[in-house]
């Protein structure tokens, strides 16, 4: 959290622009594509990146941490399937997800040592981005189909499982991930 901190008062908010829009290297680029895709996760299962970055991260503070997050993030999947589940697009739902979609691109890229400030920007963006268009596919894919909702929920949950392992895991092991 410090050096969330120091990222943010060592810099000017122009320069806080230009870094995210011009990050000053490779790997700089490929944690903040990697923040995006996480928030984008948050978008579709708000829990989830939660879970998959306390099991990717090897030195927790607490090795409790990976459970409580993993039976959120499957009490959250099997709360999504409920027909008194508000929308994820109401106040409330949409604020935890943009700051949950933050906190993990700021973690992400803090443990990267690239700068926190962009990560949370870029997840909270793609919480944004997720929560939309998972709101979209949820209400158009049952009606167009006439195949159940539930149904098209565990593709979602398939689809927020691919897309967070990608960003939490190296490049190099991506593809053995999934």
């Amino acid at each position: 959290m410090t050096a969330l901190y120091r990222d943010m008062t060592n810099t000017t908010l122009s320069e806080t622009v230009d870094r995210l829009l011009n990050p000053q290297n490779e790997a700089g680029l490929d944690v903040y594509r990697k923040a995006s895709l996480l928030g984008l996760t948050t978008g579709l299962r708000s829990m989830l990146p939660l879970a998959l970055l306390a099991r990717s991260e090897e030195k927790l503070p607490n090795p409790r941490l990976k459970t409580l997050t993993m039976v959120l993030a499957i009490g959250e999947v099997i709360g999504d399937k409920l027909p008194t589940t508000p929308s994820r697009l109401k106040t409330g739902p949409l604020v935890g997800r943009l700051i949950i979609g933050a906190i993990a691109g700021a973690f992400l890229c803090q443990r990267a040592h690239q700068s926190p400030v962009i990560g949370a920007v870029r997840g909270a963006l793609g919480a944004a981005i997720g929560s939309i268009a998972g709101s979209a596919y949820r209400s158009f894919m049952p009606s167009f189909t006439e195949i159940p909702d539930i149904f098209w929920a565990a593709i979602e949950d398939a689809a927020a499982y691919s897309l967070g392992t990608c960003a939490v895991t190296n490049s190099e092991n991506a593809a053995n991930a999934l």
